[in-house]
């Protein structure tokens, strides 16, 4: 018999996998994203509506705080922001470095997210060491009363001022899990690789990239009851280019596929359950002065999402999911003396949704619409570099309510 924790949704837990963008719908510093055993083996069994994917685009900060906090990478961010009636998108993120001495800091790193499987908050601490004037050596574990759920990390980074940095970070997912942990036992140990890179060139050119691969791992839960593998890697990359003196262009990518396997008995015997996963999203947009205290932007999203399913022992869990968004999005920056910023801005979602399962016919059907909200988010900044925004949207058919965001950022 499984054991309890795995029981919730196993049979369709993965066919109600969420469609969720990671960080790229906000900035794009990344850090390392290990195996998530409970998350990845259940599934997720809450259903999201067709525009989430919008809201959480104008649930990002503007551009150039979201380049602030990028570089420095110390303090707080977060925003909460509504997704329907009963749920919010919620996002949150603190890192400090504590020096103890001249060779010695502390690490402190919290993280609050939500991703394909799930919602997850991750609270590492750890110790480093300087190496020089530009490398350090860190080790980094999660904090969390199960032993067997504690991921033990290693870190060397290289850093020049806050513009260009490089960092690679081995992680031991679960990595005292089958000396902890009962009944479940890895064949397969997993363990992580996360590699980033940013660069400001000449010309204040900046790039940056990172990918995080998550080792392919199999695990026995019970006797014999069930075997999960999995496979997963995700990238993304950032380009931002001046154009003259007042106006550059921004190009942002990221993208997911992996694969999932589930080997588990039934009434009739042993049945595999498999998913495969795709996702890809882009941003392109450009921004320019008007005057000088209004700036104006315009771009294009595009976001791709593809997922297959099969299952013996469940043909209603047989099928597929597909996603295609194309989003226009438009709008002005406008400064108030120095302490108010306000950025309204219109996003068109052009949605094309295929949901393909022949023996669910409440999974059968086929979903192409356009979506629109105007967004209305005012910044309040304060002398210490903190800000305070508050946003409300308004849906662009109706005029209703298309949900009220807040964001918080505190520098260190």
């Amino acid at each position: 018999m499984l054991m309890p924790q795995y029981t919730r949704q196993l049979v369709t837990g993965g066919v109600m996998v969420v469609f969720l963008s990671t960080l790229a719908a906000l900035g794009w510093n990344q850090d390392p994203d290990p195996f998530r055993r409970e998350d990845a083996i259940a599934g997720r069994d809450t259903a999201y509506r067709r525009n989430v994917f919008m809201h959480w685009f104008t649930y990002r900060p503007r551009l150039e705080r979201r380049r602030e906090w990028n570089r420095n990478r110390e303090g707080f961010f977060g925003t909460a922001g509504s997704i329907n009636a009963n749920r919010l998108y919620f996002y949150e993120e603190f890192q400090t470095q504590i020096h103890l001495n001249e060779t010695l800091f502390a690490v402190f790193r919290h993280k609050a997210d939500e991703d394909f499987d799930g919602e997850y908050a991750r609270t590492l601490t750890g110790i480093g060491a300087v190496l020089n004037d530009e490398w350090t050596f860190s080790m980094l574990g999660d904090m969390t009363p199960e032993k067997g759920d504690i991921d033990i990390s290693g870190e060397v980074a290289w850093r020049r001022g806050k513009d260009s940095r490089f960092r690679l970070a081995l992680v031991a997912a679960d990595a005292l899990h089958d000396q902890k942990k009962v009944m479940e036992e890895y064949a397969q140990d997993p363990f992580t690789i996360f590699t980033e890179y940013l660069a400001v060139l000449q010309g204040d050119i900046e790039c940056g990239a990172w990918v995080n691969w998550n080792s392919p791992l199999e695990l026995h839960v019970g006797e014999g009851d069930l075997v999960f593998q999995y496979e997963q890697v995700n990238f993304g990359a950032h380009g931002l280019f001046p154009v003259g003196h007042t106006a550059h262009i921004l190009a942002e990518l990221g993208s997911e596929s992996g694969s999932r396997l589930w080997r588990e008995m039934g009434p009739s015997g042993i049945g595999t359950r498999e998913l495969d996963r795709s996702h890809m999203n882009v941003n392109v947009e450009a921004e320019w002065d008007l005057t000088h205290t209004t700036r104006m932007w315009c771009g294009y999203r595009f976001f791709a999402l593809r997922e297959l399913y099969t299952d013996q022992q469940n043909p209603e869990g047989t099928g597929k999911i597909e996603r295609n968004e194309n989003m226009l999005h438009a709008g002005i920056k406008r400064r108030f003396g120095d302490r108010y910023f306000f950025w309204p801005g219109l996003y068109l979602n052009s949605i094309d949704l295929q949901d393909s399962f022949p023996a669910d016919p409440d999974r059968l059907w086929d979903v192409e619409s356009i979506e629109g909200k105007v967004a209305l988010p005012l910044e309040i900044a304060f002398d210490n570099g903190a800000t305070i925004t508050l946003n409300i949207s308004f849906r662009t058919d109706n005029l209703s309510s298309a949900g009220y965001n807040a964001q918080f950022y505190l520098p260190l």
